[in-house]
């Protein structure tokens, strides 16, 4: 079904920009805190919280909280789709609550957790540093390197919670009008491909459906987050006789 399956690769597509659009903004950003932490080491005097409190003030927070705010177009995209499949695009209010409590827990680990580690690993390199005492060009330099990085897992754990939350919301969708049969979909595999999609692309049941039982006993395949280890697998379970 074309139509299906724009919609669903507009899904993927939404989510995979706004972590492209998030890890872009700290990548900038992290230049401009390369120099302040130069300017922090070069003190003589400070702490962990001084570093949390400087990726706060560079818009830390800000961006993780407008790269999470798409889960609106998520759901419009979700109804589409229900649409296009020909089934009810029904959740129940506990739904609602449960899908927004998923949301708000992972939007404060990612503000809240994921920075402060972000902060205790500039600290150690910030103390590195300056024990060492590096010239102020080796410190911005390096220092940008390791905030990359840093950055760069910021970006997939927002992907990473958009497309678990885009599942969830699928998975009670189907729940609440019992459908009983899934496809692993895309049916098809890259180069790259994780060792469980393979062995659930390539396994029989694609062509007569999945259960639900039959998929929560498969090791290493979640029906919310697909191929293990789960962050940016392109899967998911569809009603069988969709695609």
């Amino acid at each position: 079904m074309p139509e299906l399956q724009t919609i669903l690769q507009n899904k993927d597509r939404l989510i995979l920009q706004a972590q492209e659009q998030l890890t872009q903004f700290l990548f900038e950003q992290g230049n401009k805190f390369s120099n302040d932490l130069a300017r922090i080491i070069g003190s003589g005097n400070f702490t962990q919280a001084d570093i949390i409190q400087e990726l706060t003030r560079l818009g830390y927070d800000d961006a993780v909280t407008t790269a999470m705010e798409n889960w609106g177009k998520v759901i419009d995209l979700s109804r589409e789709a229900s649409g296009a499949m020909g089934i009810n695009f029904l959740l129940t209010e506990q739904n609602e609550a449960n899908l927004i409590e998923f949301l708000q827990q992972k939007q404060r680990f990612i503000q809240l957790g994921i920075k402060e580690r972000i902060a205790n690993d500039m600290y150690d390199f910030a103390i590195g540093a300056r024990m060492g005492q590096r010239p102020v060009a080796q410190i911005k330099s390096e220092a940008a390197i390791l905030l990359e990085n840093q950055f760069r897992r910021v970006g997939t754990e927002v992907e990473t919670a958009l497309t678990a939350f885009d599942r969830a919301v699928d998975q009670a969708v189907f729940e609440n009008v019992g459908i009983e049969r899934f496809v692993y979909f895309p049916g098809t595999l890259i180069e790259t491909s994780r060792e469980s999609c393979t062995r659930i692309v390539n396994d029989p049941r694609q062509q007569t459906g999945w259960t639900r039982e039959e998929i929560d006993a498969e090791p290493d395949v979640d029906f919310v987050l697909g191929g293990y280890p789960y962050y940016n697998c392109r899967h998911r379970f569809i009603p069988f006789g969709e695609i």
